[in-house]
This record gives C-alpha cells, structure tokens and sequence, in this order.
C-alpha cells in the first residue's frame, strides 16, 4: 500500500537534491564572473554530467521492468 508512495516520495526528494546541486552549479557561476577558461569548462560539464545522472536514474525509476 506505501510502497508506490515510498517511491515518489523518493524520487522528489532525489529530483530537489538536483536541482539544490544544479542552482549552486549556476550561483557560483554567477558570482565569480566565469569567462571560457578552464575552469568554467569543468563547471559546466559536471553540471551535464549531474545532469544526465537525474535523468538516468528518473527514467530507470519510471519505465516498466521486463520480468
């Protein structure tokens, strides 16, 4: 009875840790002014790659198991 709760339950606290991760990505992006150096590079590739790992793990969560 709670398990499909447990689940969502899950999954929107795992989806609000992104997006805490991902605006602190953009905030100090923000503040320090990055230009295209280096640093900014490594910035905004682990933002994708953060990025890429919430939607993995959301659609491996949702889409239906071939038993």
């Amino acid at each position: 009875m709670l398990l499909p709760w447990h689940g969502f339950v899950g999954m929107v606290i795992f989806l609000l840790a992104i997006c805490t991760a991902e605006t602190g990505f953009v905030e100090i992006f923000i503040s320090l002014a990055l230009e295209r150096n280096q640093e900014a590079l490594v910035r905004n590739f682990t933002g994708l790659l953060i990025f890429l790992f919430a939607v993995s793990v959301t659609l491996s969560v949702i889409l239906p198991r071939s038993d």
